[in-house]
């Protein structure tokens, strides 16, 4: 979700190789843009966004099992 009044989802897909049904996934997140990198760098995706500045929040879904390890870094500059 992008974060607006009528936020809507943007959906992105590649295909991946079998690790026994588990997929590595890295989420690098700013205001603006998203890159996911699938299996350490196997696969790349990215996508640009356009939240409104009183954005405050940030939500994860997963369909099936997910184990979730969230880091917030704040950017200086």
């Amino acid at each position: 979700m992008s974060g607006f009044n009528r936020d809507f989802v943007h959906d992105r897909r590649c295909l991946v190789r079998d690790r026994g049904g588990e997929i590595k996934l890295r989420l690098v997140l700013d205001r603006f843009s998203a890159e996911v990198f699938v299996n350490d760098g196997e696969q790349a995706l990215t996508m640009t966004f356009y939240t409104p500045l009183t954005a405050d929040g940030i939500s994860f879904e997963a369909h099936g099992n997910a184990l979730l390890d969230v880091e917030k870094q704040e950017i200086i500059g």
